[in-house]
This record gives structure tokens, C-alpha cells and sequence, in this order.
């Protein structure tokens, strides 16, 4: 909820063709056009890497449901048990080591930084996601973890 996007359209009024933009938003179900400005208070961070102070660009993002459902269906990490636990329950169970159904810190980070790559598939080098999600521990716990993209393409969880 929240995304927006700019659709690029050919418009044929009468017998010329233009081209517009229309931006839309997601308000977490349906895709609607954005009929005023959309203005949002934003403070610009920065994080010295290198001895060099640059500006801090870390995404932050919040899993949804579909989101889970994608990880659980669509990502190779973990085992089958605990995918399809996800998919259903929509948080990764670490109640019981001993279950079919736990997941690993590793196999949560594995997971997220899966679906990382299918959300921002085109993401440069360096950039930072932080990630926000529910896991089980005899309760639901929101847990947050920073993603970084290394020279490899992998998403690698900074510490």
C-alpha cells in the first residue's frame, strides 16, 4: 500500500496521437489514479562509508500477505514444511527447532533476500533494503533486517 506508479499511455483524441502519464497508487488492493499531489515529509539521512559521509537511501519495507504467500510459494529457501506454514500463516514459525514447520534465522534471511530480488529486480549495487517482518516465537514478534546488495547480486544481511 502506498506504491506508486507512472503508466505511460498513447492518448488518440480526434486524429493525433500524444502521449501521457498518469500516476497511479496502490492502496493495498486495487490500483487507483492519483487525482491531487501527493506530498510526503521525507528527511534525508546520511551514513559515512569509507571515510565519505553520502546520503543514506535505504528502502524500507513492510511484508504484507501477499508477500508471504509469494515466499512461500515461489522461493526455493527452506523446505516445503515450512514454505507452505508460511504461505498459510503468514509469519515464519520459530516456536520449535524441532519442527518440520521452524525456520532458521538463515532460512528467513535466505527467504527475504529471495523475494528482495523479485520486488527491486533492477536495484544497483550498494542499495539497502530494510525489511520488516512477523515472525512466530509462541507469539507474533516484528523483526527487522537490513539487506544490502553486493558486487555479486547477492542480498547480504548487514550486521
Amino acid at each position: 500500500a502506498g506504491d506508486i506508479q507512472y503508466v505511460s499511455f498513447a492518448n488518440r483524441p480526434a486524429s493525433t496521437t500524444q502521449q501521457d502519464v498518469m500516476t497511479m497508487m496502490y492502496d493495498g488492493a486495487n490500483w487507483t489514479k492519483v487525482t491531487a499531489d501527493v506530498v510526503s515529509a521525507a528527511t534525508l539521512k546520511f551514513s559515512k562509508k569509507d571515510g565519505k559521509w553520502a546520503p543514506d537511501l535505504t528502502i524500507k519495507y513492510e511484508l504484507v500477505a501477499a508477500d508471504y504467500v509469494w515466499i512461500g510459494e515461489k522461493s526455493t529457501a527452506g523446505n516445503a514444511e515450512n514454505r507452505a506454514n508460511l504461505a498459510r500463516y503468514g509469519n515464519f514459525y520459530q516456536a520449535n527447532p524441532t519442527s518440520p514447520t521452524y525456520w532458521t534465522d538463515a532460512q528467513v534471511e535466505a527467504a527475504i533476500a529471495s523475494f528482495i530480488q523479485y520486488k527491486y529486480p533492477n536495484a544497483e549495487i550498494g542499495q539497502k533494503y530494510q525489511m520488516t517482518y512477523i515472525v512466530y516465537r509462541g507469539s507474533n514478534t516484528t523483526v527487522q533486517t537490513t539487506f544490502e546488495k553486493n558486487a555479486a547480486g547477492e542480498y547480504v544481511v548487514i550486521r
